[in-house]
């Protein structure tokens, strides 16, 4: 099942990139596409980039559909709290895995972890004060899943002056 996610969202994520916008979008309808990237990096050490996509469409006068796409990487190293000791160190890992540095570096240890995201959003307007929203999202890592169901009910006063909500989710992970 986790070869499929990602499959389904590195194909999506293509696909959605690959359109160009202006023919994506028509001007007279309720559809806005919005895409950005996270890049963060600290020298020497930890390198984020997360890619995002986020679409929403009126299905009809009633009902708005929100989809987001999202792409994580992490890599970069971490200090590993050993210090320098001027003299070239062998280190064992608790796995079992043996490195060397150099006596003037900082020990590190290097890692990297990729976080798939979809998630979808439906809005359905009963009337001018009452709305429906429900959600589901699904994030996977190398080692850990995550998955949200989500309903919320929203009531405006006549005058709009106060909005009554309620709302729940369940999450597993």
């Amino acid at each position: 099942m986790k070869n499929n996610f990602k499959k389904s969202i590195s194909l999506a994520t293509g696909l959605l990139l690959g359109v160009p916008i202006a023919n994506a979008v028509d001007s007279e309808s309720d559809t806005s596409i919005n895409t950005s990237i996270l890049y963060y990096s600290e020298e020497d050490r930890v390198t984020v980039i997360a890619p995002q996509v986020n679409i929403k469409t009126s299905i009809n006068e009633d009902n708005l559909l929100s989809v987001t796409l999202l792409h994580d990487t992490v890599t970069g190293s971490s200090p590993t709290g050993e210090v320098p000791t001027g003299i070239p160190q062998t280190i064992t890992s608790s796995s079992g895995s043996v490195s060397t540095i150099a006596g003037d570096e900082k020990p590190r240890k290097s890692f990297e972890d990729v976080r798939q995201s979809v998630s979808f959003g439906l809005t359905h307007n009963y009337d001018r004060l009452l709305k429906i929203s429900s959600g589901f999202s699904n994030s996977e890592e190398q080692d850990y899943k995550s998955t949200n169901y989500s309903l919320n009910f929203t009531r405006d006063t006549e005058d709009r002056s106060r909005t009554w909500s309620l709302g729940g989710s369940y999450t597993t992970d």
